[in-house]
């Protein structure tokens, strides 16, 4: 099977899969590519103290050109003895 996403190019991803039918091996193409590409943009950046994001929040990134917009927060990390945070986002898959 094979899935195409719209507007993203790079290389080919492929994967050996024993599969029933052609309906099922489009369906576990798409799934394999979009858990593949949804961490294709990726980042890190460390703020001020704040406890109260988590991992799965959605944050609004501005005011950095053209990294601006909505991430996922994928995990973080509390450092309460400097009052740091530090954030590894995702941005979030369109599209497909």
């Amino acid at each position: 099977g094979e899935f195409t996403a719209a507007d993203i190019t790079g290389p080919t991803l492929v994967r050996r899969l024993y599969v029933s039918n052609k309906v099922e091996a489009n369906r576990w193409a798409k799934g394999i590519l979009r858990s593949t590409n949804k961490y294709m943009i990726t980042g890190t950046m460390s703020i001020n103290l704040n406890t109260n994001y988590a991992a799965g929040t959605t944050i609004q990134v501005a005011d950095t050109g053209m990294f601006d917009g909505v991430y996922f927060i994928d995990s973080l990390v509390h450092d309460l003895i400097n009052n740091r945070t530090k954030l590894k986002l995702r941005k979030p898959l369109e599209g497909y």
